[in-house]
């Protein structure tokens, strides 16, 4: 019940990060509402096949790990970690190639 819980937490808090770019103006505010809706409908069913017993509490714990590694992979939250990497790796070639000449 542990896992469940701080993975629910987990991707409560990779909801609100996904959705927040603080390099265009104006855009720093907190997501709709609605955007979590589909983690807390998730993770309730989750809570609920987990009260019964410690068999699928473990089962439902290792679904909510396994569905916050994929979101965290290929939801928007890994979109801007890509660009990140991307931006970096730019950068890194833009200074190679003016320390080169």
């Amino acid at each position: 019940m542990k896992l469940l819980a701080s993975t629910f937490m987990a991707k409560l808090f990779l909801d609100t990060i996904g959705t927040l770019d603080p390099f265009v103006p104006g855009s720093v505010k907190l997501p709709a509402p609605r955007s979590y809706l589909a983690t807390i409908i998730l993770w309730g069913l989750l809570g609920m096949a987990s009260a019964f017993g410690p068999g699928p509490a473990k089962v439902a714990g290792r679904l909510g790990l396994l569905t916050l590694t994929t979101s965290l992979v290929l939801g928007r939250s890994g979109q801007a970690a890509v660009q990140l990497v991307s931006f970096l790796n730019k950068a890194a070639a833009a200074s190679a190639q003016g320390g080169a000449s």
